[in-house]
Formats: structure tokens, C-alpha cells, sequence
């Protein structure tokens, strides 16, 4: 009995390896997958890593603890969830060959998947909506945006896709028929096709156009501010000194938060176009595959889709390097300095770096003796 069982278990065995190891299973070539493991397998490290320090910059720094940084540590934990969950889980079953595992561990990453890339979605357009909402109300947005609120938002847009993506993956329990086969991990939404473009489009689509939509608007209300700008003419000779004076302190003022909300808006850009440009096209060849279901557009959708989870590495690197308040707080986690020192002819110039998310550009300079040679 010990080796008759012995022998279907190592039978069972080889026979699920073939099964995996089948070249018909692969969408992807060997040279394509050799490809795409010499460059998700490093991106899936950095996204995990770079978003884990910025998860424990806001523990640590409480000057981040910000209503308006609240959306980028939401969107930290959307792509540490997306680089150490759904990119990894779609690498094993594309360069394996098979899915590996029981198939409710293919259900969780279908909803994370879903659920998570659809949050993130979420706030791009939530900063988006606050960024354009600061600039046409000001200081009335300030202090209505308080934490609480966007936290509320937060949560909100939580609950919502996770309503709206979770209950769906369990489609083949509702209609009765999997199109999941044996060791495989398949979309169950997409057997009906009316259905899986519904949600590729709220997906992968109306995101894109609502943040568009956003923007638009943003760069209308800030021609608008910059035609108010160029309009007001220079003070008035013959006022008293004091109100002269006043009036060139607010005049430098006003002209300092126009190209502090110019940055901030070229920041947000930067995401706006990494979303845009990965987003739309993976949502488009989506619904090309219900119509054409060749090898070629799954293979462009496979690539596209990893282009789509290459922008949480894309996230993470804007906002830490254009990000002020970002840029200084991971500078202090990591210890590297907050000022550099230039000598050039026995002169050092001390320059700090960033304080309290503020450029400082006040140069200190002392003189260095030669050396005596």
C-alpha cells in the first residue's frame, strides 16, 4: 500500500509539472519572458522597498500628517499592496506557466487587484478635485479640508470599490459556469462580455476622463489667476510710505503662492500623465480582446498591464523627488544631510536643503584657510 500510494503521488506530481510546463500555456515567448522577468522582478522590489519607506516616513514625520498628504499615504499603500500582491501573483502565472496555488488564492488576488488598482484610481481623482478646489477657493478649502473629511473621502472610495469589484469575482458562483480551468486563474466577469466592459470602463477609462476633466478646469482657473497677476499694475507713487510699503510685501506675496500652486499643479501633472498614459491603453486593449481574441492582443494587453502596475513605481518616485515636505522627511528616514557644503577658492558656501517643506535658498558664507604648504 506504501508504494502504491507512493507511486500516484509522485505520478500526480510529474503530471501537474507537464501539465504547467505545456509550451501551449504560455501567452508569452521565452525571449519575452525573459523580459519581462529581468524587469518586473527588480521593479517589484523597488515599488515594495521605496513604498515601505515612505509608509514609515508618515509614521515617523508628524509634519506629514497633513489633510492634503493624506492622499498620497493612501495611494503609498495602494502600491505597496499592488507591487507585493497582484504584480508578483501575475508574474508567477505568466512566467510559470500555470497558477501554482489553490484557486482561492486566485479569487483574493483578483480582488485586490481590481479593488486596489480602482482605489488608486480613486486618488488620483481625489487630488485632483482638492487640487482644484485650492485653487479656485483658497484659504476657504484649507480649512474646511480637515482631516477628518479626507479621511471620510478615504474611507468612502474604499467601501465603494470594494463593493463594486468584490461581490463580481464571485460571478461563476451566481451564473453557475467557471471559465477557470485546471491549475489557471481567469477574470470570471469576463464570460459575459456586456458585463467585463462595464467594469474595464469604470476601470480603466472613466478615471482617466474625470481627472481630464479636473485638469482642465485647473489650468482654466489658473490662466485666470495669472491674467489677474500680469493686469495689476505697480503701486501707486504717491501713497504714504507705509501703505507703499505694505504693498510691495503683498504684491511678491501673491506672485510667491501663484508659482507655488504652478509647481504643485506640475506635480500633480507628472501623476496625472504617468495614470493617463498607462491606464487607457490597458483599458482599450481590454475591450479589444472581447472582440479579437488572438494571441497578439493578449500579449499587448499582458504588456501593457505590466506598464499599468510600473506606474506605482512611477507614484512613488514623483512624489518623493517633487513632493518638498516628501523629499525632506525620506532624506531625514534615510539620515542623509539636510545642507551641502560647496568650497570653491577657500570660500564654503553652506546651502540647506529643504525645511518644513519650504526651499531655502539663504546661502551662508565664511571664508576656509589654505592650507600652509
Amino acid at each position: 500500500m506504501k508504494n502504491t500510494s507512493l507511486d500516484v503521488t509522485v505520478n500526480a506530481t510529474v503530471s501537474f509539472d507537464d501539465h504547467c510546463l505545456d509550451p501551449d500555456r504560455f501567452a508569452l515567448t521565452h525571449l519575452q519572458r525573459r523580459v519581462i522577468w529581468s524587469i518586473c522582478i527588480p521593479q517589484t522590489v523597488f515599488t515594495v522597498t521605496l513604498n515601505i519607506f515612505i509608509l514609515l516616513t508618515f509614521l515617523r514625520n508628524r509634519e506629514l500628517r497633513q489633510p492634503q498628504h493624506f492622499y498620497f499615504l493612501n495611494l503609498a499603500f495602494c502600491d505597496f499592496i499592488i507591487g507585493s500582491t497582484a504584480l508578483p501573483s501575475r508574474l508567477t502565472l505568466d512566467l510559470y506557466g500555470c497558477w501554482p496555488a489553490p484557486f482561492l488564492f486566485c479569487r483574493m488576488y483578483k480582488i485586490l487587484d481590481w479593488t486596489v488598482t480602482s482605489e488608486a484610481a480613486c486618488t488620483v481623482i481625489l487630488i485632483a478635485h482638492s487640487r482644484y478646489r485650492m485653487i479656485t477657493s483658497g484659504a476657504a478649502f484649507s480649512a474646511e479640508e480637515t482631516p477628518s473629511k479626507v479621511a471620510g473621502k478615504i474611507i468612502a472610495t474604499w467601501l465603494f470599490n470594494s463593493f463594486l469589484y468584490g461581490p463580481v469575482q464571485f460571478f461563476d458562483v451566481f451564473s453557475g459556469i467557471s471559465i477557470t480551468g485546471r491549475n489557471d486563474c481567469k477574470t470570471e466577469f469576463f464570460q459575459v462580455n456586456w458585463v467585463g466592459n462595464l467594469f474595464v470602463i469604470t476601470n480603466n477609462v472613466l478615471p482617466p476622463v474625470m481627472v481630464l476633466a479636473f485638469y482642465a478646469a485647473i489650468f482654466h482657473a489658473l490662466r485666470g489667476r495669472r491674467r489677474l497677476l500680469n493686469s495689476s499694475g505697480p503701486p501707486i507713487a504717491t501713497v504714504s510710505a507705509s501703505v507703499s510699503k505694505s504693498t510691495h510685501a503683498v504684491v511678491p506675496r501673491v506672485k510667491d503662492d501663484g508659482g507655488r500652486l504652478s509647481r504643485q499643479t506640475r506635480t500633480m501633472l507628472l501623476l496625472t500623465g504617468a495614470f493617463l498614459l498607462t491606464s487607457v491603453p490597458c483599458g482599450v486593449c481590454s475591450i479589444l480582446m472581447f472582440t479579437d481574441n488572438s494571441l497578439g492582443i493578449f500579449q499587448t494587453y499582458l504588456f501593457l498591464l505590466y506598464l499599468l502596475y510600473g506606474n506605482s513605481l512611477v507614484n512613488t518616485l514623483v512624489y518623493t523627488s517633487k513632493v518638498p515636505a516628501m523629499r525632506t522627511a525620506v532624506r531625514r528616514l534615510v539620515c542623509l544631510p539636510d545642507v551641502w557644503v560647496h568650497v570653491h577658492g577657500g570660500a564654503a558656501t553652506v546651502v540647506p536643503l529643504q525645511q518644513h517643506g519650504v526651499t531655502i535658498t539663504e546661502r551662508r558664507t565664511s571664508v576656509v584657510p589654505a592650507k600652509i604648504k
